[in-house]
């Protein structure tokens, strides 16, 4: 009778452990199901939700295709669903009044003609977690030996000189970091994955230095950078293309120039450290010539507008592109469209290579103080035929940097030269 009795207690105790496992998978398979169905529900007031599971689907079909280990597979996907599902727990906390900003900044994001962010980020985690930098390392020299067999060898090694600019031999400072150093933080992501799909290619040992963020200074040793003042020229500052999601985007401009408005629009932040917005705002600001909006929280109230997508920018004819901490953001999409970018001379480069720029050639010039802006836009109204010749121009500019193949080759170029002139590499 005992051995009976404890035979059924320890069934019973098996029977409790696997309902109570049971139950748990399910409540987690019903929590699943619902955030699926909330994502759904919001991806179809959208309007996306085609595009957005193509994405997931098109990097869960690389992943299959190239035989990826399980684990890893596993890891990957739900790395993207995890994204997708902290997108949802967002919503969902939001006050009502939060929720229609919220997804007022959605439907903007998502018509707003620039780099989809989701798709970056899908693309640079799928990279970051497969285990491919050994292969990538393997490859280096022969994807390096490309260029001296191509036959825009010279146009590639002046573009590598240009953005860096070291000649001689140099040490970088005791205790610079190594390449393995480099973690992903919750800032600066961006800086981060751009960085990570070259350096990838070079041994984790190698140091180096780098500034991350809108850079408007000279560094005190080598360091990569996004961006630099373009009339010092100091060899401290070596242009990677980093943060490109955000700045390097391009158009297929369908309006011709006569067709748009005879007007300058600019939309953007015109806060604390923008001098050169504020000032031209405290010029223009209500001037019939100009549709003008800052776009900050915290700027001037009475300046304070909407945002505007590219598509609403490309019916005017002059787009003014001012610099901001740096660089202005939204000149490589302008000078792709069919209308004409209007700004002083730069005076900071990024790997666009603002520096190289031909005044009214490849964009109108203004002063620096801008108190020429009415005279010069009625100029160019008047001989449309050399507007459109100054976007043709600009168009030229524009397409070098279409040959991806060709961006990556001399992104890892300028790389290789970076730990040769610090003695790391051979030469």
């Amino acid at each position: 009778i005992y051995e009976k009795m404890t035979s059924e207690i320890s069934i019973l105790n098996l029977k409790k452990e696997i309902e109570k496992k049971v139950k748990k998978n399910m409540e987690k398979a019903q929590r699943d199901y619902y955030l699926r169905e909330e994502l759904k529900v919001i991806h179809e007031e959208l309007g996306d939700t085609d595009e957005i599971q193509q994405e997931m689907d098109k990097y869960m079909d690389m992943l299959e295709k190239k035989n990826v280990p399980e684990n890893i597979y596993d890891v990957v996907e739900k790395e993207i669903q995890r994204l997708f599902h902290k997108i949802i727990l967002k919503y969902l906390s939001l006050s009502p009044t939060h929720i229609r900003n919220t997804m007022d900044n959605i439907f903007y994001s998502i018509r707003n003609g620039k780099n989809p962010k989701y798709s970056y980020y899908l693309k640079s985690y799928f990279l970051r977690l497969l285990p491919l930098k050994a292969i990538c390392r393997k490859r280096l020299n022969k994807i390096l030996a490309q260029a001296n067999t191509r036959s825009d060898k010279n146009y590639i090694n002046d573009r590598v000189n240009y953005y860096n600019r070291l000649i001689e031999p140099v040490k970088l400072p005791e205790g610079s970091p190594c390449l393995n150093e480099l973690k992903l933080q919750k800032k600066g992501k961006v800086y981060y994955f751009d960085s990570f799909e070259y350096l990838r290619y070079f041994p984790e040992n190698l140091q180096w230095n780098y500034c991350f963020g809108d850079i408007n200074f000279m560094p005190d040793t080598p360091s990569i950078v996004k961006s630099r003042p373009i009339h010092n020229q100091s060899a401290n500052a070596i242009l990677l293309n980093l943060n490109k999601v955000r700045h390097f985007i391009f158009v297929k401009d369908k309006i011709p120039f006569e067709k748009k408005m005879d007007k300058v629009i600019f939309r953007g932040k015109v806060n604390e450290g923008k001098t050169k917005r504020i000032a031209f705002f405290n010029k223009y600001f209500g001037n019939p010539l100009c549709d003008l909006g800052d776009t900050s929280r915290n700027g001037n109230p009475a300046w304070r507008t909407g945002k505007k997508t590219i598509a609403e920018h490309l019916r005017y004819k002059f787009i003014l592109a001012l610099e901001g901490n740096d660089v202005a953001s939204n000149l490589k999409w302008v000078m792709s469209s069919n209308s004409v970018a209007v700004m002083p001379r730069p005076e900071f480069e990024t790997w666009f290579m603002e520096g190289r720029l031909i005044p009214n050639y490849h964009y109108i010039e203004i002063k620096p103080d801008f108190s020429d802006l009415e005279e010069r836009i009625a100029y160019y109204t008047a001989h449309s035929d050399e507007a459109i010749e100054i976007s043709r121009h600009a168009n030229e500019y524009v397409s070098q940097f279409f040959d991806k193949k060709r961006e990556k080759l001399i992104s890892l170029l300028v790389l290789q030269k970076y730990f040769r002139k610090t003695g790391q590499l051979e030469q």
